[in-house]
């Protein structure tokens, strides 16, 4: 946590400080007007302290794209409404036709003390009862936001997802009945031992996903 000694800093480095958004601003302003010399803040530009060391699992908090309408948002409506031949008038729903969690797979760390967990393909079809049982413990071999082996954090933390998990388990196995969608757990992290992949696979090589689903829909075919 921050300080107010901390806030009049940060407030003093004038250059610095109008890089943050006026509600940050004002936030940092109200500290160091405050009377109290015992207040405490926290800013998202400081990351947790731990060990003596900034925390390797920073959260930040991310603008959302869609408050502003852009070029690429409103080539992306008009391109479905006229696929689709909606009206101006009307919404655009988004269907969703496949489920892809991402699966947090890593190598064995034996400085840490952390086994591997690396045990599926790029993409890794999962029926029902396995995918939910996978869903319900969030299980991945290492998380900076917990401690070793365990269950992911993002996902199960309040700061993330105010929803209890009964309520989230029960939404997403209705949905999961409802549309009859398929799931495939992407690798996150590694594929195998040693094949790094920086994020979920499906998102940075989405011509993969859509190569790899259209092969399964002409089997079933």
């Amino acid at each position: 946590m921050l300080t107010k000694k901390d806030a009049i800093e940060i407030y003093e480095d004038t250059i610095n400080f109008d890089k943050y958004t006026q509600p940050v601003k004002d936030l940092i302003i109200s500290v160091v007007n405050s009377p109290n010399e015992e207040e405490y803040f926290s800013l998202p530009s400081h990351t947790r302290i731990v060990d003596g060391e900034p925390t390797k699992n920073p959260r930040y908090l991310e603008r959302n794209i869609f408050i502003d309408e852009t070029e690429d948002s409103y080539l992306g409506d008009i391109g479905v409404r006229l696929y689709r031949k909606i009206k101006s008038e009307d919404p655009v729903i988004n269907v969703v036709n496949a489920v892809l969690p991402g699966r947090r797979n890593n190598p064995i760390d034996k400085k840490a003390g952390i086994r591997p967990l690396a045990v599926y393909n790029p993409i890794h079809y999962q029926e029902t009862p396995e995918l939910f049982m996978d869903f319900i413990c969030s299980l991945t071999g290492k998380s900076p936001s917990t401690t070793g082996a365990g269950s992911e954090g993002a996902l199960t933390k309040g700061p993330f997802n105010m929803l209890t998990p009964t309520t989230d388990l029960n939404n997403a196995l209705l949905s999961h009945i409802l549309t009859e969608s398929n799931a495939f757990s992407t690798a996150a992290g590694y594929v195998g031992g040693e094949n790094k992949v920086d994020h979920d696979i499906s998102l940075l090589i989405p011509e993969i996903w859509l190569d790899y689903y259209q092969m399964i829909e002409t089997q079933k075919r």
